[in-house]
């Protein structure tokens, strides 16, 4: 999954729409975290190697 860091931040903010706005029920829910957790890791590596260029 190569996508950018914005692709992943909007993932991660329609996923936090939803849950806000509709709530999940468990079987809802599993999926959805599964995807927020690649889209959260996704984010964090690429926040990580600008922050690391910076030190530089």
């Amino acid at each position: 999954m190569n996508r950018d860091f914005q692709t992943h931040y909007e993932t991660l903010e329609r996923i936090a729409r939803q849950l806000e706005e509709e709530g999940a029920d468990i079987d809802t829910l599993i999926p959805l975290l599964k995807e927020a957790a690649e889209a959260y890791e996704a984010c964090r590596e690429r926040l990580e190697a600008v922050r690391a260029l910076l030190e530089e």
